[in-house]
């Protein structure tokens, strides 16, 4: 067991040569010291001191071994900063799980603003499909889930972030359609249609095979993909029709109703996990980034934690 008392008679042997005038300088009897030192090389089963000479020195050994104890005291001191800013909030870390399609839109205008007003907070951000993510949230292996909304769960506490407006993509131009489909029977042309389908890996690939069943449209699903912006790029080359949230620069894209169908893009975490000051603090900026008034957020789930 270390006596770090031995660090600072080592270090005052070191300056003056003299035990005597080491203990004088720390206040202690020179048979303390020298009963320190002994213990120390007892331990340690070598000389920390060498006698041979008229001013004692530090043996090799003894100068490693106060070079050690005082990078211990540095790395103490380290820590010690480390925790009590951890314990005012002014340090952590906070992880963030997010598909790999809406990390690309979401994240930049989260992510900047939140470093710079917390420089000090680590943020660990893991792109999945949303599925994985929600599994790892429930299992307190991500803190926070941000997505589309999944079917409810009784273990999540959301936050509605943003309503979002999906179109039908055709394959070609279509003039037949009115400027905005609003009636599931106006997507019977997609039975028996190639259509680019979203994997169920993702919740949003979920919400659209959900949507068809329960309107009985059969489309024939001849591509899957994960990644909406990969399937937004083959809807775009006349691949096949799809449902997906718009693009500007896309012809052939059209808006469905929000009263027919749209998608809540959410934050979410465990109901039972208490809100921690990095997750307030991501959630505030979330908050400015899409204009939300606090007060008036659509918040549910269990709250009683959050």
């Amino acid at each position: 067991m270390i006596n770090y008392k031995i660090k600072d008679i080592l270090s005052g042997i070191k300056k003056s040569g003299s035990i005597t005038e080491t203990a004088q300088s720390l206040y202690i009897s020179q048979p303390y010291v020298s009963k320190i030192i002994k213990e120390a090389e007892d331990e340690l089963d070598i000389a920390l001191l060498d006698r041979g000479s008229k001013h004692i020195q530090l043996s090799y050994a003894g100068q490693i071994y106060l070079e050690g104890l005082n990078s211990i005291d540095t790395q103490f001191s380290k820590l010690d900063t480390k925790m009590r800013e951890i314990a005012q909030s002014q340090a952590g870390q906070i992880s963030i799980g997010i598909s790999e399609s809406l990390g690309e839109e979401i994240l930049p205008m989260i992510v900047p603003e939140f470093i710079k007003q917390y420089p000090n907070y680590q943020l660990n951000i893991t792109e999945l499909p949303s599925k994985q993510i929600e599994k790892a949230v429930i299992e307190n292996q991500i803190d926070v889930y941000i997505g589309f909304n999944p079917p409810m769960n009784n273990q999540f506490v959301y936050r509605k972030m943003s309503e979002n407006q999906l179109s039908l993509y055709t394959p070609q131009i279509d003039t037949s359609f009115a400027e905005e489909i609003t009636d599931a029977s106006q997507l019977r042309v997609l039975n028996q249609q190639n259509f680019i389908s979203i994997s169920e890996e993702m919740v949003f690939g979920e919400i659209i095979k959900n949507f068809l069943s329960v309107n009985k449209l059969e489309p024939r699903h001849i591509i899957e993909v994960k990644n909406i912006n990969t399937a937004i790029s083959l809807a775009n080359k006349g691949v096949g029709y799809a449902i997906l949230p718009p693009q500007s620069n896309s012809k052939s894209a059209i808006p469905i109703s929000k009263s027919l169908l749209k998608t809540d893009l959410i934050m979410a975490h465990r109901a039972i996990k208490n809100n921690t000051p990095e997750m307030i603090a991501f959630l505030k900026i979330s908050q400015h980034a899409f204009h939300i008034d606090p007060d008036k957020q659509t918040i549910q789930g269990n709250t009683k934690r959050s």
